[in-house]
């Protein structure tokens, strides 16, 4: 009985807690016909504070590319190394690819050098013209993981692209 009330407190003491959590949304925005990923904070999904951009197009990206979908997430069991995963959307060839940044509370983030860790494969494969990663890593075992990965052998407009 003694065992049933200490959990039925620590149930109770983690309602509260999740009730008082704030809620955050890694949304996406357009700004000067370019998208780009804000963020905004709310305790009760109905009032929200105002979006705030946290992602955008570096200055020497192409006027061309958007940042589209966030993909953030946390690596596996270890919730302070905070990651996302956007497509850069490029509007001339209507393809993607996928870059990694990294933040280390959440708020202020940063594109990981070297280019993108994704993008779409051969012309005529699966994956040939517009790829998105998926949300959470995937702990694969012996010290691997990997990202969902959502692809097309079209490109993102299709068939409205000529």
């Amino acid at each position: 009985m003694a065992a049933r009330r200490r959990l039925d407190r620590r149930v109770r003491a983690e309602q509260l807690a999740l009730r008082h959590a704030v809620r955050l949304g890694h949304l996406r925005e357009s700004a000067r016909r370019r998208r780009y990923v804000g963020r905004a904070e709310s305790e009760d999904f109905r009032r929200w504070t105002p979006v705030e951009p946290i992602l955008r197009p570096h200055l020497d990206d192409p006027p061309s590319w958007d940042i589209y979908t966030n993909a953030r997430t946390c690596y596996p069991d270890l919730p302070e190394y905070h990651l996302m995963f956007p497509f850069l959307y490029r509007r001339l060839t209507q393809t993607s690819e996928v870059h990694l940044y990294t933040s280390l509370n959440g708020i202020y983030w940063d594109r990981v050098p070297g280019g993108p860790v994704l993008e779409p494969g051969d012309p005529g494969s699966w994956n040939g013209e517009f790829i998105v990663a998926g949300k959470q890593l995937v702990p694969l075992g012996n010290d691997t993981i990997a990202i969902p990965l959502s692809a097309s052998t079209h490109p993102h407009k299709y068939p409205r692209w000529p």
